[in-house]
Order: structure tokens, then C-alpha cells, then sequence
């Protein structure tokens, strides 16, 4: 009744003279799933039921091979054995072993008692499904192995957009508490994903719209793969840019609780390269048979860090060197000391995102020629604060509220100050910078400004002024010393309200090199919360 036409094979386990052992209770019967060949080396998949006979003086272990009407994809079986990708070979047969983890959790659920042809039914099932997904190039996003192995059921896990609305609401609250945003950023959606690591390779089983829209990868091909597909497809590139992480990674999906947080190098569908800031979190949830179990699941949130991608990619260029890895292990470590406080339901990843690069670029930068403007050390804190400036435009409001003071104390021509709300280059010479954000750095410039600096707004904004000081250390210190302290103790101290000026006097040297006078006059202005 057992075999259906299988094979039975029988091997003594124990001789003995006399008396009758006790084998019968010492081996309970079990179903095994096995990945077998023929003599032909001819792979297929079967069970077998073994069992132990007691047959007098002799012990024997039998065998029931029960063989699957499943077939192993030619791809899948030569993989296994391709000796020239090492790399490869070890992730397919790390595939198998969850996947015939998860076949002998099905054969366990067998009492021994009932009809076996059901549960056979079922791991059959599922052995084709794990074929299908290892076939006619399924498997691949370009060089990466992401096979479709898990379930791709949106109804048997829609209770999980229950999670949506909350999400969204709390992030979008973060990010408008943290800065304005524009229109298209007010109506996007938050990029989140949820993993099920007790399913084979920690498939996908829910991504949001806005996952979508990040990554340019629809639903219906991630769902059921490993968030492999993100990865560069590069492998060198992957493996020097993420190759500790993907490590953390995997021994995080194993885990049973806790969070990590970190940055990794990806791609979008179309090729283009991101950096995203990853959170990860192990959560109780509904499963997805309806019971009132808790079910295990990862929830992801993602990120992508392009606010401050311009100065990222200058320390870590596409072509790495060991100064560039070396910053991203300093980087990684300055965000998992910020993770310890860290709560996405008090803070959005964008400004999360914004305190680690800066304070990055504030330690690693030295080690980067980008960094530095004739010989100054100004590295581009500030691109989330100029660009907060940009999409507020507070110029006008800002002048107006500026202009009264400057108007009797600078003695400036009506002409004049007209033309600088303009922003003509005849007007007076502004810059504004913001002391709240780290490094003060300057955040929008006229084109005055620009005329008399020489340098351009480009490379003016976001970084701090002191790059207007001569490149001759010991000349800046000397000339420059004492008042650069008070000009400094100035800017760290906003006043409560639009308060009393201050007046510098300055040796500073234009792009070209030439030294000139600054008489430099500073106000703090408040325009709304800033």
C-alpha cells in the first residue's frame, strides 16, 4: 500500500545470537526528501520511508523509494556541479538545503496513520513549483540568482497593507517635520517591503507602491524572490562595495527578533545605480492562513539616499579604490551607532540619512580631493539644507525682513537694495547660511555674491564659507585668527529673535587667487521655523 509501485530495499542493521533486541523502539519511522540521480546521473526527487523491522535475531532498516513525478531542471542540476562559479554553486546548494528543510517540514506533518498520498501530493507540488522557478532563465537578473521560489499570492497575503496606511502617515509626518518637500515628494509613497525568512531564500510577500516606484521593479516580478535582484549587477563591484553587509544580512534573516540598519549599494531596473539607507526589523504579525498565530516576518524600509548622492559618489566612486572602501567602513559604522536611538516611528531614514553623511563627510572627507575648494577643507554638508532653502524660497521674505536695518545702517541706494531682491549683479554681495545644520553651511548665494567671489553658486552651496579664507594656513591664522572665533561663536548661537548684528573684517581671496578686504556684516533672520 505504502510503495504505489516505488522500490523497497532492505539492509541489515543488527545481528545477534540469542536474544531478540529492541530495535523496534529504538528507530521511529521517517520520511526523507532526497535529491537523487540514476545510473544514467539522471537527477529526479524522491521520498523514502524508512523503518525498522525486527526479524528475530536479525535488526534490518527498510527502505520505501518513493520517486516524485517532479522534474530537476537541467539549469538548476548543472549548477550544482559547475566547478568554474564557486560562488554560484554554493548559493544553489544553500537553496536546497532551506528547500529540503521546508520538504521535511511537510513529510513531518505525516501522523503515520492516515493516507500518505496527500502529503506526497503536496511536496510534489511543491517540488515542481521549485523547478519552475530554476527554469528557462527564470532564475536570473543578469549575472544575480534570484529564482521565483516563494509564494506569489497577493490575496493570501493582502492583510499585510493593513500595515500601509499607518506607515505612511507616520513617515510622511517625519519627513515634513524635517524640511519641506516638493510636490511629487508630498505625494510619494513610502518604499517598504516585507520578507517571510521562514520561507525558502526569505522571499518577498509584500511590496508597496512606492518600493515600486524606487526601484522600477513591479510586483509581479519581485514577489516570490530574494531582494537579491536590487544588488549591482557587477559582481566585483557588488562584492567590494556590499560584500560585508550581504554577510550581516544573512545572518540577520536567520535570526528571531531585533533590527539592523544599513546602506548598501544598489540598482534600479533600468541599470542606474542608488545608494539606499535599509532599515530591517524582525515583526509579530498575522499569517497567512488566517489563524490568530503570530506569524514571523521581516519588514524593510526603504530609502534612497539622493539628496546627498553627488557628495556620496565623490568618496565612493563607481571605480573603488582602498580609500573608498575604507570610507564606506567608516560610514556604515558612524550609522549603526545613530541606529542604537534610532525609531522610524520618530524619524524619517531622510534625515537619518542627512546626520550620518554629514557627519561622515566631516571625518572622512580629508581623504578626498572633492572635498576641499583651493586648498580649503568646506566639504558639502549642507545639500539637504540648500536644498530645503531652494524649495521654500524664502529669499524675498527673508530680505524684506533685512532690509529695513540694511537700508539705514549700510546706507545702501533704494536702487540698489531693489536690484538685490532681484537678484541683479549690480546689487549688494549676499550669501545666507544656515547655523542649524551641521558645519553652517551656506545655502543660497546672489549673483552678486557670485561676481564679487567668482566663484559660482555650484560650488559655493552647501559648504561652509571658511573656503573664502586665503590657502596659506599659516597667513589665515595669523590675520584671520581672532576674528574667525567670534565669527564662529556668532553663527553657533542663533538669537531668539532678528537680533543684533555682528561686523567682521576679513582677509579673503577670490577664485582667481587675489586677496581683498571683507567688511563682512551678519544677521540672524528667522523666516517661519528656521
Amino acid at each position: 500500500d505504502i510503495l504505489e509501485g516505488g522500490e523497497l530495499r532492505v539492509k541489515p542493521m543488527l545481528r545477534r545470537q540469542g536474544a531478540r533486541p529492541d530495535f523496534d523502539t529504538s528507530f521511529k519511522p521517517r520520511l526523507i526528501p532526497l535529491l537523487s540521480e540514476t545510473v544514467d546521473e539522471e537527477p529526479f526527487w524522491q521520498v523514502v520511508y524508512a523503518f525498522g523491522a525486527d526479524m528475530g535475531v536479525t535488526a534490518c532498516l527498510v527502505w520505501a523509494l518513493l520517486p516524485l513525478q517532479a522534474p530537476v531542471p537541467e539549469e538548476f542540476w548543472d549548477m550544482m556541479h559547475d566547478e568554474d562559479s564557486p560562488n554560484e554553486t554554493r548559493h544553489v546548494l544553500s537553496i536546497l538545503d532551506q528547500f529540503s528543510m521546508k520538504l521535511q517540514k511537510l513529510l513531518n506533518a505525516w501522523d503515520g496513520h492516515t493516507d500518505l498520498a496527500p502529503v506526497l501530493r503536496e511536496v510534489e507540488a511543491a517540488c515542481v513549483h521549485f523547478g519552475t522557478a530554476f527554469s528557462e532563465g527564470a532564475c536570473w537578473e543578469h549575472d544575480l540568482l534570484v529564482p521565483k521560489i516563494g509564494p506569489v499570492s497577493l490575496s493570501k497575503y493582502e492583510h499585510l497593507s493593513t500595515m500601509e496606511s499607518q506607515i505612511t502617515a507616520t513617515w510622511q509626518k517625519n519627513d515634513m517635520d524635517y524640511g519641506p518637500l516638493t510636490k511629487e515628494e508630498t505625494n510619494q509613497e513610502v518604499a517598504w517591503t516585507v520578507a517571510d525568512p521562514s520561507e525558502v531564500d526569505c522571499p518577498l510577500v509584500y511590496m508597496s507602491a512606492g518600493f515600486e516606484d524606487m526601484t522600477g521593479y513591479w510586483r509581479a516580478y519581485g514577489l516570490g524572490r530574494n531582494c537579491r535582484f536590487l544588488q549591482p549587477k557587477d559582481f566585483e563591484r557588488n562584492l567590494a562595495y556590499n560584500g560585508p553587509e550581504l554577510s550581516r544580512l544573512g545572518d540577520f534573516c536567520k535570526q528571531e527578533e531585533g533590527s539592523m540598519m544599513t546602506f548598501l549599494l544598489s540598482e534600479r531596473a533600468t541599470g542606474h545605480a542608488i545608494w539606499q539607507l535599509l532599515f530591517l526589523k524582525h515583526v509579530k504579525y498575522p499569517g497567512p492562513d488566517d489563524s490568530d498565530e503570530a506569524h514571523r516576518y521581516i519588514f524593510g524600509l526603504h530609502t534612497d539616499i539622493y539628496v546627498q548622492r553627488e557628495a556620496i559618489n565623490e568618496l565612493l566612486p563607481w571605480d573603488w579604490t582602498e580609500v573608498s572602501l575604507a570610507g564606506l567602513k567608516q560610514l556604515r559604522f558612524i550609522l549603526q551607532e545613530k541606529q542604537r536611538d534610532f525609531s522610524f516611528q520618530k524619524q524619517s531614514l531622510r534625515s537619518l540619512a542627512d546626520e550620518v553623511v554629514c557627519e561622515w563627510l566631516l571625518e572622512a572627507g580629508r581623504e578626498c580631493r572633492f572635498c576641499y575648494v583651493e586648498g580649503s577643507f568646506a566639504p558639502r554638508v549642507g545639500l539637504t539644507a540648500a536644498r530645503s532653502f531652494c524649495i521654500a524660497d524664502p529669499w524675498k521674505e527673508l530680505w524684506a525682513k533685512a532690509v529695513d536695518f540694511l537700508g539705514n545702517v549700510w546706507c545702501a541706494p533704494e536702487d540698489v537694495l531693489a536690484k538685490t531682491i532681484a537678484n541683479e549683479e549690480s546689487a549688494l554681495a549676499c550669501s545666507v547660511a544656515d547655523p542649524l545644520s551641521k558645519d553652517c553651511p551656506i545655502v543660497f548665494v546672489n549673483r552678486a555674491w557670485e561676481v564679487m567671489m567668482g566663484y559660482t553658486k555650484d560650488v559655493a552651496v552647501a559648504r561652509n564659507a571658511r573656503f573664502l579664507q586665503p590657502g596659506i594656513g599659516r597667513l589665515n591664522s595669523v590675520v584671520n585668527g581672532e576674528e574667525l572665533g567670534r565669527v564662529k561663536q556668532f553663527c553657533s548661537k542663533p538669537a531668539e529673535k532678528n537680533g543684533m548684528p555682528m561686523l567682521a573684517f576679513l582677509l579673503n581671496e577670490r577664485a582667481p587667487g587675489d586677496r581683498f578686504w571683507n567688511f563682512l556684516l551678519l544677521i540672524h533672520i528667522h523666516v517661519g521655523s528656521r
